[in-house]
């Protein structure tokens, strides 16, 4: 059982022996939240460690870095926290470096972007700098977004090969039509001057 004593102390009792805490301990407001990515949807469907997409290998919290495809169009980043009360959004603020040129006010426990180019991208969430905190105050992931293979190196060296090929095919084409044009004419030459004397004869 618990009972009220003096100055709001509550004491209860339990099996290990009698427990005494204030009451304006229980609804006080950490200064500090250890916030986290929590999870990680794709085209609407969550990505979970392990699974078809191979996105995540471990749980996204512990992961610092991930890799997706060219025709990813929205990706939902949900952050958690291990102290759900009084967790107040605003306190937070956001950015894409690669992408946003300023840091975007937190509104929900959700981050969202939408058709994100292919190339390299590092997302922060951090307590506002006005805020004074006495814990870790970000957390990163880095976010590489594979361009489709027409776009990759491999590709360009390709067109260039190709490229290379069909240059190599013309002028060769155009030198071949032009020696036998060379020949055709010191043939005909030489059969002119041939025919020539024995005209006169």
């Amino acid at each position: 059982g618990c009972i009220c004593i003096f100055d709001g102390k509550i004491a209860c009792g339990s099996m290990d022996g009698i427990v005494v805490f204030n009451e304006n301990d229980m609804s006080r407001i950490p200064d500090v939240y250890p916030v986290y990515f929590a999870s990680l949807t794709v085209d609407g469907n969550t990505v979970a460690a392990g699974d078809h997409t191979g996105i995540l290998s471990c749980a996204l919290q512990y992961t610092e870095s991930i890799v997706l495809n060219y025709d990813c169009d929205i990706m939902d980043f949900h952050i958690g926290t291990h102290i759900s009360a009084g967790f107040n959004p605003a306190d937070f603020q956001y950015r894409l470096f690669g992408y946003d040129e300023a840091w975007n006010p937190l509104e929900s426990g959700v981050i969202r972007y939408m058709n994100l180019s292919p190339g390299k991208y590092s997302l922060t969430l951090r307590s506002r700098p006005n805020r004074l905190c006495t814990g870790p105050e970000s957390v990163t992931i880095d976010i590489r977004i594979r361009p489709p293979f027409y776009a990759t190196a491999a590709a360009w060296v390709l067109y260039v090969m190709v490229i290379v090929a069909v240059t190599a095919s013309i002028l060769h084409f155009y030198y071949s039509r032009k020696q036998l044009q060379w020949k055709l004419a010191f043939f005909t030459d030489i059969s002119h001057e041939f025919r020539t004397p024995l005209t006169m004869i």
